[in-house]
Parts: structure tokens; C-alpha cells; sequence
């Protein structure tokens, strides 16, 4: 994903900190996954 944003303009950030719980809940995530990490995609500021 990192790759793709670069070569694409996009700015992009691996985070670490998030509510897990929550999350999953949001996605309907079944209970045998976990959230490892999250990956903001999005324009740079100009």
C-alpha cells in the first residue's frame, strides 16, 4: 500500500494506536482476526 501511495502522489501513515475493540466492532470483524496495525490514505497538504 505504501508502494502504490508513493508512486500515486498519496500521502500514507502505519498506525500503531487505535482501539482495537472498536474498531473490529465498526468492520464487523469476526473473532478469530485481530487488528494488527491501520493505514491512513489520503492527499498530501498543499
Amino acid at each position: 500500500v505504501y508502494l502504490y501511495c508513493a508512486s500515486e502522489g498519496f500521502s500514507t501513515v502505519v498506525r500503531g494506536l487505535f482501539n482495537s475493540e472498536n474498531l473490529a466492532k465498526l468492520i464487523n470483524l469476526g473473532k478469530d482476526k485481530e487488528i494488527i496495525l491501520t493505514q491512513t490514505v489520503g492527499h498530501p497538504k498543499k
